[in-house]
């Protein structure tokens, strides 16, 4: 959601994506194609969520965007899910996309001497009425 990562942290992820893409073109030949880009990849602010939950009949109940500090593990299981893939790299196959991003992973925690990155997430509790 719009609103996940905090700014200390966009360091991290700018580094992480613009390593993947080098690494993409350095080690397969292959950039991503922004064409292809999956609607799912749309970043929603809180309001957009709340909007879009009660236009289609739902009363939010619970709304609260949580902190955490997310390990390099955690990076490395998101890297493994398709809609990630394909959200962060458009049209890349997905084991090359995986095996990318996870690289890129590594070498960017290394370098920037990491243990955690912290990652915000949001939490929302609706009911139909």
């Amino acid at each position: 959601y719009d609103g996940s990562h905090p700014d200390d942290s966009l360091e991290f992820y700018r580094k992480w994506m613009f390593r993947s893409l080098r690494l993409l073109s350095k080690d397969f030949g292959l950039r991503p194609d922004k064409s292809a880009k999956v609607s799912s990849r749309e970043q929603l602010t809180p309001d957009n969520y709340k909007e879009l939950l009660e236009s289609t009949g739902y009363k939010v109940e619970h709304m609260k965007a949580k902190s955490y500090q997310v390990p390099i593990d955690g990076f490395h299981y998101i890297s493994e899910f398709r809609d990630w893939i394909e959200g962060v790299l458009p049209g890349i196959p997905l084991e090359k996309g995986k095996f990318t991003l996870q690289k890129a992973l590594k070498e960017i925690f290394s370098e920037m001497n990491l243990t955690t990155v912290p990652r915000n997430w949001l939490s929302v509790k609706a009911v139909k009425i």
